[in-house]
């Protein structure tokens, strides 16, 4: 391509795409699975479309999108409205803030995640270490344990669907 520029509409597609993306990983993420006898939960897959949230997509959209699944997220699991929200939000500012727009290899993308979610389960430590949360420190292990282990996953899925969906000119 001769210039890489994003239109008002382009913006919008990207972040109604990304919007779309994030209600079905909260959907994803309110699930139980049975694994071995093993119950098996992802309630923090919709971080995954956080991190992977496309460049250049509208603010304002991406903002309520995220504000929107985390409430959704807070109705379906049965948690204090609001909390999901409390999480994603600072988490996606935190992320486009320091992603600055680059494209990695899926490796260096995998190992970006990997350190966000040390970086989450640290910042989680430190609340129950100044007393502020009631935390399960090998439930919370499990779950981003799960989490980077599903990243893999959804990545595939999202370069499959940018293949179909895309077209030549954008």
């Amino acid at each position: 391509m001769i210039a890489d520029v994003l239109t008002p509409n382009k913006k919008r597609a990207y972040a109604f795409q990304a919007g779309i993306a994030i209600l079905v990983s909260v959907i994803f993420a309110s699930m139980t699975f049975n694994v071995f006898s093993l119950s098996v939960t992802f309630s923090l897959a919709p971080i995954i479309v956080i991190f992977l949230w496309p460049n250049g997509a509208d603010s304002n959209i991406s903002y309520f999108s995220i504000f929107v699944a985390g409430l959704f997220l807070d109705i379906l699991t049965g948690t204090p409205m609001g909390g999901w929200s409390l999480i994603f939000l600072p988490l996606f500012a935190l992320m486009t803030l320091v992603n600055s727009g680059r494209e990695n290899g899926f490796t260096e993308t995998w190992m970006g995640f990997s350190i966000w979610m040390l970086g989450l389960m640290a910042f989680f430590m430190f609340g129950r270490f100044i007393k502020v949360l009631e935390l399960n420190h090998f439930g919370l292990l499990k779950l981003i344990v799960l989490t980077v282990l599903l990243f893999p996953v959804v990545y595939l899925l999202k370069n499959k669907l940018r293949d179909v969906l895309v077209s030549e000119d954008g």
